[in-house]
């Protein structure tokens, strides 16, 4: 039997890896401009597409202008692209009352695909440049998963060019994030160029958050706006306790939580009316 077992793993492996390759188109996780202006068309929404450039970095972004109307700046988790939060920034309530922005994160999209920025610091600050490029006075940042965290630094670092936040599942709590034995193995060079583009961007920047959110601890003092914070209970990625550390570090905001009994980590693509509704709260304030 144990002859039986390293002949089968001779050939099981490489087949294995040769089937993972094949499904890596499957893990994108974005969208073309031409299929998305088109899946966009059928609800009369014209995207318009744009490129920020940052340190030969290029930032691929999008938005569907509204003139005299606030921004709203989406910004998706990991993996992810700016795709990710469509149905809350395209529906008719939003679209109606807003200006909507949605960028593609580096390493994501059409953003230097693979190619993952491990700082948020670095994130914050080219995602602050594309919204310096607006003129609104009114600017809500809307932020799932390890967006979260990040337009949390993006409002630190802008404390004047943002009106609030809506944290969706944030990654935030240092404490909490997860140090998971597969992350070092997926860097590795000899292991790196098998899995997909999207997963190593995201592979990138989650081995360094927990560092990084660390930093950011002295610094959510400084965060004096209102900040939404919606957070599944059953959530398996993000544990609701990340909630209880909002309202904690924030100290200077006025901090709305509304926990969602029974929902997990992907509540923003199944009840994506929960979010539309309290962006139309923020709106009418």
């Amino acid at each position: 039997m144990k002859i039986l077992k390293k002949r089968h793993l001779i050939w099981v492996i490489p087949l294995a890896i040769i089937l993972f390759i094949n499904l890596a188109g499957c893990f994108q996780f974005r969208t073309s401009d031409r299929k998305l202006t088109k899946q966009l068309g059928a609800k009369k929404i014209i995207p318009h597409f744009h490129n920020y450039t940052d340190s030969n970095q290029v930032i691929h972004y999008w938005d569907v202008p509204n003139p005299g109307k606030p921004l709203i700046m989406f910004v998706h988790g990991s993996p992810g692209s700016s795709t990710a939060l469509l149905n809350i920034a395209t529906d008719s309530i939003v679209t109606a009352n807003a200006q909507i922005l949605l960028v593609d994160r580096p390493g994501f999209g059409y953003s230097g695909f693979g190619k993952g920025e491990k700082s948020l610091a670095r994130q914050s600050e080219m995602l602050n440049g594309i919204l310096k490029l607006y003129p609104q006075k009114r600017k809500i940042l809307v932020g799932h998963s390890l967006g979260g965290p990040l337009i949390a630094k993006m409002a630190i670092d802008n404390p004047h060019g943002i009106e609030s936040l809506v944290i969706l599942a944030g990654s935030i709590d240092p404490e909490l994030e997860p140090q998971e034995w597969h992350r070092k193995l997926i860097g590795n060079n000899l292991i790196r160029w098998m899995v997909p583009k999207s997963f190593r961007a995201s592979n990138d920047e989650i081995i360094t958050l927990k560092a990084d959110l660390e930093k950011m601890i002295p610094d959510w003092k400084k965060i004096k706006i209102p900040v939404v914070v919606i957070q599944g209970t059953k959530d398996g990625f993000v544990p609701k306790e990340n909630a209880d550390f909002a309202k904690k570090m924030l100290t200077n905001a006025k901090v709305k939580v509304r926990m969602l009994p029974g929902e997990s980590h992907f509540f923003p693509f199944t009840k994506p009316e929960i979010v539309v509704e309290e962006l139309i709260l923020l709106l009418n304030k």
